[in-house]
């Protein structure tokens, strides 16, 4: 037999749609997304304060996980 699927079923698999679902979770729940940008000096200071290792200074992924790591510290969520 062959599947049939809906265009709802297509339409919902496309990424646009997920990422809607995601942002009316986000909201639902108060949270939002933001974009931050993090300067030579502050990343400095995440490896100065041991957020972050000298060597993973050029990765992005790295210092982003690290300054979320140092934010929830400092706001009590850690």
């Amino acid at each position: 037999m062959i599947d049939r699927y809906r265009p709802t079923d297509i339409a919902a698999s496309r990424p646009e749609a997920e990422r809607q679902r995601r942002r009316r979770e986000r909201r639902r729940r108060g949270a939002m997304v933001v974009q931050v940008v993090i300067g030579p000096a502050a990343i400095r200071e995440l490896i100065r304060l041991g957020w972050l290792r000298d060597g993973e200074r050029s990765d992005r992924q790295a210092v982003r996980d690290a300054f979320v790591r140092f934010a929830k510290w400092a706001l009590g969520h850690a």
